[in-house]
């Protein structure tokens, strides 16, 4: 892909530290939804634990379809997906009515999730705006709109912004941390994409990954661990996980 065009400086290699599912463990921090705090907590993959419960598999093991289901149900929720934008994703075979099913399930399930997105989206509509974690506000006109479609479309976007918005505050938080720690090193931060950080680093520096994990990690304390993994390598795309922990 695109990403082997970035390749490192002489004398240097390409290291990439990212946020692991950020936005949904900045959803169980907002909303303390026990499942997915627990899930965080242990470990346990966030995926799998939401199989089991949308589709009632107790202790079993989901299949690896029923956890692709999961996963973009996860994200569906957190980007106040439509029935009919699920149906789509989902893939050929699905019904908007089982898209819609898939839904109301999960909000049986969570019902912490369903009352936060409801509460978020009514603070919306009273106070014209909603807050990140930080108190950084977006405001929402049009969720006054006469045309139902603006109305929903501003929902939707209304019950992201908190979330969204949080995880982007932590990353602006985390490179003014990371910043100090590279002060009077050779290692250079190069770019901010999305959740990710990718810096030059000379193989003498590598030891400074853990400590720009940590940075990234503790920038905005959530009450669910945060995970940052960490890669190095010559070019963006092809890169090898590298311990940051412990």
């Amino acid at each position: 892909g695109i990403r082997r065009a970035f390749v490192a400086a002489e004398g240097y290699e390409l290291a990439s530290l990212d946020y692991s599912q950020i936005e949904l463990r900045v959803l169980a921090h907002m909303c303390h939804e026990p499942a997915l705090v627990h899930a965080f907590e242990t470990g346990e993959d966030v995926h799998t634990v939401t199989a089991r419960r949308v589709f009632n598999l107790g202790e079993a093991a989901p299949t690896k379809e029923q956890r692709r289901q999961a996963k973009m149900l996860n994200y569906a929720v957190l980007y106040g997906v439509t029935e009919y934008g699920l149906a789509q994703q989902l893939g050929a075979g699905f019904s908007v009515a089982e898209a819609k099913e898939l839904i109301k399930n999960y909000n049986e399930r969570f019902p912490s999730v369903a009352d936060f997105t409801k509460s978020i989206v009514a603070e919306a509509k009273s106070k014209g705006f909603t807050s990140t974690v930080m108190g950084r506000r977006r405001y929402f006109p049009e969720i006054h709109a006469a045309k139902l479609n603006d109305r929903r479309y501003a929902e939707r976007q209304a019950m992201n912004a908190p979330i969204q918005g949080t995880a982007a505050d932590m990353m602006k938080l985390s490179m003014l941390h990371v910043d100090k720690l590279l002060q009077g090193k050779k290692t250079r931060m190069l770019l901010n994409v999305h959740d990710e950080l990718v810096f030059e680093v000379p193989p003498s520096e590598e030891g400074l990954l853990p400590g720009i994990a940590k940075a990234m990690a503790t920038a905005l304390p959530l009450s669910v661990p945060v995970d940052v993994d960490a890669k190095v390598g010559q070019d963006w795309d092809e890169m090898v996980p590298v311990a940051t922990v412990g």
